[in-house]
């Protein structure tokens, strides 16, 4: 607290003294005259004028007293006209005119009247005295003030710092640090309490009243009211499918997104509905892939969703095609044992696919050219069949195309004549014409009539009086003996022809002999190994040798006979230059031309006069398949120039390949 005082000025004082006079002397003496009145020491206050202050300072007022009796000491007081004020004030260290300090501590706010007294104390010199002095003082509340407020905007799910709320203080230094509050930023949001720094990353939309409050250390506080508006992010997602994707072709589609929601786009799921059977989406990183599996048409929809739960979406149009297209499937229709030649016409749209057909389904008797796409051969049996071909592109398309063939049962006709065994030349007979089942055929003397008349049908039958020939018993064959059985497609009736005159039958690879070599007529045949044997070697009715497309046969197209005829192919018209022999001694002969004997030429098919020893006429019938066979001669077969050759192309020697339909033959 501050003080000064004025220096005092010496004084000297005069004191009247008298004599003391003890005894009856001094009650004699004589009494002085009675005192005079001290003077009023006069003291005056300065009045310091209005004060006005800031509640948290402490404010000092100096308050100056003068008196005219310097010698006396002053008493300072003060009072408010407010009944609890904050005022104390020095007292000054010695006597005279002085001055002192009038504090107000505030702690709230102030208004009123102060009034500061001096009193002078008494002395010799005077009576004392006393002055005051009253002025207003104000201490007014502390003002936190705000810049004007500025109405915020931001996308929700973005990182926000800033603004920074800063505020002014009237208190000054002692009222500071401010301390900043908020209850009504958005969801996501806070404020620094020390720096006013709004940060974080709003997580919902919606318009937000905001209210900032600052407070000092005197408890006063200070608002700014603002709005903010977090609007919704945008999620945008494109994608582009191709034009057209192929059924078994990989797809691979890359949708992309676009988040207006800073650092979103590296935290997206995915999911798509409507995706073409095949295809799945990666929910991490929304790739698209896979292999359709089927042509259709699809609508996709594709769909981002953000950390913020916003969503995205976009359409994909599929067109799924068939990259391999058959042209042509249905129904076929045959005869057992007669041919059947479908050919598949297909394209495949998918460039560098490399394409594998196979068959499911086929009959016996026929068979399946990749090469050519074609089903191709002599059904064995009557019956409906479903067949299949399948396709296997190498960049994993694939294709189907099912067929219907409808192989009718094969009627009685045929090549027709005596079947005669080559050992004695008798014939194989329907004793007695019985036409029973069970009826066991018999080697006789040849003789006119129905009970020798056979006929080769075109499902490698041989019947007679409408019976097949049979196999006896079940199971093993070996030294059955041969009967006659109601035609029923089995395997036990089937039969081929043999290279040297045999009578083969497939199913078990066993021939027709005449047992012990008898020449007793009655004897019945049995099935025995195959030796190429006279008593096994038979001469059937001279039959067609048929291609295995286009229904044509091997034709003397001079109907002559002549050396150096070429053998061509013609449609099959059961005339005689298409009638052949196959002789025992591996000869193929045209039958109404004994002597002329189908040769090898170079790469020609030829007619030549049959030469015994002639290793050009020396034929091995080989059996590919239940209605098949090629025609060897040393390392080449008979064969036609191509699969669409027409009538009257010649023959050709071709590489035997029991799978290529241009060597192969049906012999009935």
């Amino acid at each position: 607290m501050r003080r000064s005082l004025w220096a005092s000025r010496n004084r000297i004082l005069a004191i009247g003294a008298s004599l003391l006079i003890s005894g009856s002397a001094l009650a004699a003496a004589a009494m002085p005259a009675q005192a005079a009145a001290l003077p009023v020491n006069t003291v005056v206050v300065a009045n310091p004028g209005p004060q006005a202050t800031n509640p948290i300072a402490t404010a000092v007022v100096p308050i100056t007293a003068t008196e005219s009796d310097e010698t006396a000491p002053l008493t300072f007081s003060v009072t408010s006209s407010v009944s609890a004020d904050p005022f104390t004030i020095s007292q000054p260290p010695a006597v005279g005119d002085a001055t002192v300090d009038l504090t107000g501590a505030f702690t709230a706010a102030y208004s009123g009247e102060v009034t500061v007294t001096a009193t002078a104390a008494a002395t010799l010199a005077s009576s004392g005295g006393t002055d005051s002095v009253t002025f207003a003082w104000t201490a007014a509340d502390n003002t936190i003030t705000f810049p004007s407020p500025v109405a915020q905007a931001t996308k929700l799910g973005t990182p926000v710092a800033g603004p920074t709320i800063t505020a002014t203080d009237s208190g000054g230094a002692a009222a500071l640090p401010l301390t900043y509050s908020s209850t009504t930023l958005p969801t996501g949001l806070a404020i620094n309490a020390t720096s006013g720094l709004i940060s974080g990353t709003p997580t919902a939309e919606g318009t937000y009243p905001v209210t900032v409050t600052a407070t000092d250390q005197t408890g006063a506080t200070g608002t700014s009211a603002f709005n903010w508006v977090i609007t919704p992010n945008t999620l945008v997602v494109k994608a582009t499918a191709p034009k057209t994707s192929y059924a078994g072709i990989k797809v691979s589609v890359q949708p992309t997104a676009t988040d207006s929601a800073a650092g979103q786009n590296t935290q997206l799921t995915w999911s798509a509905t409507g995706l073409p059977a095949g295809l799945t989406i990666n929910a991490g990183t929304g790739l698209i892939s896979g292999k359709p599996t089927k042509p259709s048409a699809a609508t996709t929809t594709v769909t981002a969703t953000d950390a913020l739960g916003t969503k995205g979406s976009t359409k994909i149009v599929w067109h799924i095609a068939a990259p391999i297209i058959v042209s042509n499937g249905g129904t076929a229709t045959t005869t057992a044992g007669h041919d059947v030649a479908f050919k598949l016409a297909y394209t495949d749209a998918v460039r560098g696919d490399k394409v594998t057909w196979t068959a499911a389904g086929l009959p016996a008797g026929t068979g399946f050219q990749q090469s050519s796409l074609m089903l191709y051969g002599w059904p064995a049996k009557a019956g409906t069949y479903h067949v299949t071909f399948n396709a296997k592109g190498s960049l994993g398309t694939s294709d189907q195309k099912k067929l219907t063939l409808r192989v009718k049962a094969a009627p009685d006709k045929g090549a027709t004549g005596q079947i005669h065994l080559q050992l004695d030349g008798k014939c194989l007979q329907d004793p007695g014409n019985r036409k029973a089942n069970g009826t066991r055929v018999a080697i006789e003397n040849c003789a006119s009539g129905a009970m020798e008349r056979w006929t080769v049908a075109s499902n490698n039958t041989i019947r007679v009086n409408g019976r097949c020939l049979n196999i006896s018993g079940t199971g093993g064959a070996s030294g059955k003996q041969l009967q006659l059985w109601s035609c029923n497609g089995g395997t036990r009736e089937t039969w081929a022809q043999g290279s040297d005159g045999e009578l083969v039958n497939p199913a078990a690879g066993l021939c027709v002999t005449d047992p012990g070599s008898s020449k007793n007529n009655g004897t019945t045949p049995t099935m025995g190994a195959c030796h190429a044997r006279s008593y096994e070697q038979w001469a059937l009715p001279a039959q067609p040798i048929l291609t295995s497309v286009g229904g044509s046969c091997a034709d003397d197209p001079l109907g002559k006979g002549s050396n150096g005829t070429r053998v061509d192919m013609f449609s099959c018209n059961g005339t005689p230059g298409q009638a052949w022999n196959f002789a025992p001694d591996g000869t193929i002969r045209i039958s109404q031309y004994p002597k002329v004997c189908l040769t090898v030429s170079g790469s020609k098919i030829e007619l030549y006069l049959c030469s015994s020893g002639n290793k050009s006429q020396k034929w091995a019938v080989v059996r590919t398949a239940a209605m098949t066979s090629e025609l060897r001669l040393g390392g080449v077969c008979v064969g036609i120039k191509s699969l669409t050759a027409g009538n009257t192309t010649p023959l050709v020697t071709a590489k035997c390949t029991a799978s290529d339909p241009r060597d192969l033959w049906h012999i009935a």
